[in-house]
Order: structure tokens, then sequence, then C-alpha cells
């Protein structure tokens, strides 16, 4: 999942590792908890709630990702400042099929699709079901230089110990009826245990991390030709186990239980109340929950709650027929912190009691004046209300700050997109957009002496940019997909030490070329190139990562219908990449 999304423009994904390690995705310079990520339709971090590591989505279990940089649809109920990544579930018109992976640093994974439709009680009915199973050792080589950046006779090369991570991923959904009226269940599931390896230059060896996390999903969808609309439940529920009893990767000995709890209803209808006018309206009512308790012989339960409602009102006008659309949206969200009893420990005092209230207008316009050309804009204001984690959390090395304040942001964005006419040669399809985003008390995690991470409010940033893509399909046998991204970042905080500075873990660019030749999809032969700016690890940009490019290579094969299989080299080159600092405020004495 993180491979494909990181091949989209305005797309950067971080990886802590090698496979199955942490991933996160940042969307045109926004942090990972300003993206929200959707599973069809139902949100997997309500509110940029947490960040969602990619490594725990199975790709086989979804037919597509549909990437939202700006103004995702209104029925979302979204209002991120960073965009929206939604997961759609697969087609169960596919084939059936199971499938195996080995790779290197003990890594391996068994995937099984499945799929079918008939009749229920009358009525047309389908269901698949995805299961993954995967793990790894993740021992691979790192650099480290022990703590000491000016002594460079201590540096060595060091494998990575407790980064085994082992993982089941279920998803089943069944639909039962037509278009006038269907019922759907979905859920999914996954387990997942790993290690916790701990910093570079300081292992650890014992701590361990085990999360589950169930979505169940029931929706009805109906209507006719004037009105359409859909209802829905939801439960999304994560319980996070963490024993670090030794205090390695914490400032203290822990041992606890995070279980978060969110249950929503939702509803949308659209009407067509006349040709070129079709109106909406989307509400939801959500109550979230998050209980931490220490399994410790003397550790008690402490529980906070919110309850959150949101709303959006939507049209699209669809003028001089149907080449211009205007679709402006105003959407609402009210969100309260409800007070527990003194063993669960009450909210007082500081920004969290505070209720949140916001209305965020925002316009999408498109036109078209020749069917193959397409000019695209948008505007609005977007809110995102710090999560619990980084108002009460407590995860050894990440505490939170419940004076936080919400990050609030205006932002818009222009592109054109358009394709060759087809001809005999093949087809070409481009992409151009330049997009500017501005944001007040943005929330941004500063780590201490003891290299705790605690969140801060930091005041205003600035990022702006522009994204290109190109796709290209040759003479039926050659297909190049090329996305390139600039993004200029400044931090316009009070801090005086990082006033004006670039935003940290934000690349100036980012490249991919994508290439591959093939024969009827018989034989497919691909590589991949991907390259990366200087990026600035810290706030104050004392250190910087260098440039970074990585090639990889893949041969696919289908001698039958019924069978595949695929090899792949990532970092063909086996390129490593360091960089020692022999004086933080000297960028000349850099040495890679």
């Amino acid at each position: 999942m993180a491979s494909l999304i990181d091949g989209a423009a305005g797309t950067t994904v971080v990886q802590l590792g090698g496979l199955g390690d942490f991933s996160a995705v940042s969307l045109r310079g926004s942090t990972f908890r300003q993206v929200q990520v959707h599973l069809d339709g139902v949100p997997l971090n309500p509110d940029g709630g947490d960040t969602v590591n990619l490594s725990e989505l199975p790709l086989a279990a979804f037919s597509r990702v549909e990437v939202w940089r700006s103004a995702p649809p209104p029925e979302m109920l979204a209002s991120p400042i960073g965009g929206v990544i939604n997961l759609v579930t697969g087609d169960n018109a596919a084939e059936p099929w199971v499938g195996t992976t080995v790779g290197s640093f003990g890594t391996a994974r068994v995937t099984g699709f499945g799929a079918g439709a008939g009749s229920w009680l009358g009525r047309p009915a389908d269901g698949l079901a995805v299961v993954d199973l995967f793990r790894t050792k993740g021992d691979f080589g790192y650099f480290a230089d022990q703590g000491t950046l000016y002594n460079l006779l201590d540096d060595q090369r060091a494998i990575r110990v407790n980064n085994d991570k082992s993982q089941l991923s279920a998803h089943g959904r069944v639909r039962v009826g037509g278009e006038a009226l269907r019922l759907t269940a979905l859920d999914a599931f996954l387990s997942r245990e790993e290690g916790l390896p701990g910093h570079a230059n300081d292992p650890a060896s014992g701590a361990r991390l085990a999360s589950t996390r169930n979505l169940a999903v029931a929706q009805v969808d109906g209507g006719g030709s004037v009105v359409r609309g859909w209802g829905r439940l939801w439960s999304l529920q994560r319980s996070e186990t963490l024993d670090d009893r030794l205090g390695e990767v914490g400032v203290a000995s822990q041992w606890l239980n995070t279980g978060t709890d969110s249950f929503g209803v939702a509803g949308h209808a659209r009407w067509g109340v006349a040709p070129r006018v079709v109106p909406a309206m989307t509400g939801s009512a959500r109550l979230d929950r998050v209980q931490v308790y220490g399994l410790g012989a003397n550790d008690a339960l402490t529980t906070r709650r919110r309850g959150v409602l949101s709303g959006a009102a939507s049209a699209d006008f669809m003028l001089w027929e149907d080449r211009l659309v205007l679709s402006p949206v105003v959407q609402g969200q009210g969100l309260h912190y409800l007070a527990e009893g003194a063993r669960s420990g009450s909210i007082a005092g500081g920004a969290a009691a505070a209720d949140v209230w916001s209305v965020d207008p925002r316009l999408g316009v498109r036109l078209s004046p020749w069917s193959n050309l397409a000019l695209k804009a948008s505007a609005g204001r977007y809110l995102r209300v710090p999560d619990f984690t980084e108002l009460f959390g407590d995860r050894g090395a990440l505490v939170g700050n419940p004076d936080l304040r919400p990050e609030r942001g205006w932002q818009w964005d222009v592109g054109v997109a358009g394709r060759a006419p087809e001809a005999a040669w093949g087809r070409l399809s481009g992409e151009l957009s330049g997009f500017w985003r501005q944001s007040t008390d943005l929330i941004a995690w500063s780590q201490n002496s003891q290299r705790t991470l605690i969140p801060l409010n930091i005041g205003r940033a600035l990022v702006q940019g522009v994204e290109a893509a190109l796709s290209l399909e040759l003479l039926g046998a050659i297909d190049v997909d090329v996305s390139l991204t600039q993004t200029a970042t400044e931090n316009q905080g009070e801090r005086r030490a990082v006033t004006g500075n670039q935003l940290p873990r934000i690349p100036p660019w980012e490249s991919y070329v994508g290439t591959s030749l093939h024969r009827a999809e018989v034989v497919r032969v691909g590589h991949g190139w991907s390259a990366t700016a200087p990026t600035y690890w810290d706030a104050t940009n004392y250190y910087q990562a260098p440039r970074r490019a990585f090639h990889s290579v893949f041969v696919r094969v289908a001698p039958h219908p019924a069978v595949r299989v695929e090899v792949e080299v990532r970092n063909l080159l086996d390129a490593t990449v360091e960089v020692v600092d022999r004086d933080p405020l000297d960028q000349t004495s850099r040495a890679q």
C-alpha cells in the first residue's frame, strides 16, 4: 500500500525501516495526522485522530485507492487540512486466487481472495473475503554513530534487532439487494504483534507491542431517479498493549493497554430537483472513547470520552451543457468532551476541556471546454482537532499535552488535466497543479533531552508547491508513469530559533519514474526510480538527510491465466545513504 501511494504526485510516504515497518503518508506537505484514511468511506482515523499505519492495510482487499489531495466529497464529512485517502473494497466479480511471497530479512506473506454472487430470498446477493498473513524478521543492516556526532572512530554497521512482525488481516463484505434497495455488511479485522527496536544507537531487545483493530459497518443504500441516499452504522475498535517493563523505549517501566473506540451513525441524501442542480445533505453523530489500563498490580483505569456532531450541505451546479460545474460546500462540526468520574480521571482545565464549534466553507470549480481537457480549482477552510494521544497520551516515548488548540487552515489549488486523442501509437495523459496552504496553531511533536516527544502548537506554517504527473502507453507494449512534486515550506511560528525555517520531513522535491515493457500481460518487465531531495529532520534545520535515489526492477510472468509469478528487487544497487554531522552549525562540514 505504501509503495502504491508513494508513486502518486503530491504524496510523501515515510517508512521507519523495511517491509512491514511503520509507514505513513503526507499529502502536499501535510503532517501525517492531517491526512484522513477511509475504508469504503468510513474513517479509520476520524478527524485525523492518530496516524494510520499503511503497512497494516492488505492491498489485495481493495480494487482502487482514491487520493483526494483537496476538496474531498462532502459525503465523507471530512475536513482535513491534508486531504483524504479512500480505500475501495475489491470487486466481487474477480476470480478467486491464492498467492504467496517470500523475501529478504525473513519476510513471508500468504494471501487468499474469494468472491461469489448469487441470490438470497429472491434478491441478488454477492460477497467477498480476503485473508492476508504476513511476517518478517526485519533484521536489516543500518548505520549507527553511537550518539557521538563528532567521533567517527566508533561508527559502525549494526543489525536491527527486535524488529520482527507478525500480522493477520481479514476483510469480508456481503451485499444483498439491487439498485432500489441494497444492504451491505462489512468487517475488517487486524491482529498484529511486533517488537519495538528502539533508538538506533540504544536498541531495545525486549519491548513489544500487540495491536488489534476491528471495523464493522452496516449500510443501506437506495432510492429512485429523483432521490438517492444511504444510511450507515459503524464501529471502530482498536486495542494496543505496550510491554516495556524494562523501560527501554520510554522514560520508565510501562505495561499498558490502550483501547480506542469510535461508534457512529451517518446518513446522506441527494436530490435531483432540477436538471442542472443536485443538492445534497450529509450528517453524522459519533462517540469517541479511549481507555488506558495499567497492567501492573496497582495501576488504575483512565477513560476519556467525547461526542462529535458533523453535517455538510452541498450542491452541484452544472452549467454550459455540463462543461462548467460549481460545487459549494458548507460543513459544520461540534465537539464536546464528556467529563468522567473520579475513578476514571475527569478532564479539568486546559484547552482540552473546551468545546469546539466550527463552520467551514469551501468551493470547487471544474471547467471542461473540450472533452479531453479539464481546468480545476478549489478553495476552503479546514479544521483538525487534537486526538486523544496528542492530548492525554502516554506511550513511553510519547506524552500528551492537554493544552493543545485545534489546527485550522485555509488552502487553495488550481490545476489542469488533459489527454491526447487516442491514436495508433498509444495514449498520453497528464496533470499539472499548483497548491497553497497556511495553517494556524500547527501541532508538531517536539523531542526533549530525554528523547520524549511532546506535542506543541508551534504557530503558523506555510506550504506551497507544484505537482505534475504524466502517463504514457506506447504501441500497446510500453507503459511509462512519471510524477514530480516541488514543495516550499516555511515555519512562521513565533520561536526565533525556528522562524523562517523549512518544516521538518517535507522534501523540497520528489520524483518517480516507472517504466514497464509487456506482451499481452503474459510477460511484463519493469523498472522504478525514485529520488528525494535533501530533507531536514528537525525544526531547527540543523540536521539534514542527503539526497536519496533508489532503483527497483521486477519481472512478472503469467504462463497460464491461473498462474502468475513475479520476482522483484527493491533498492537494486543496494544504496545506503547516511550523513555524519561533524558540526551541526556548519553546513559545509557534512560527510555523506
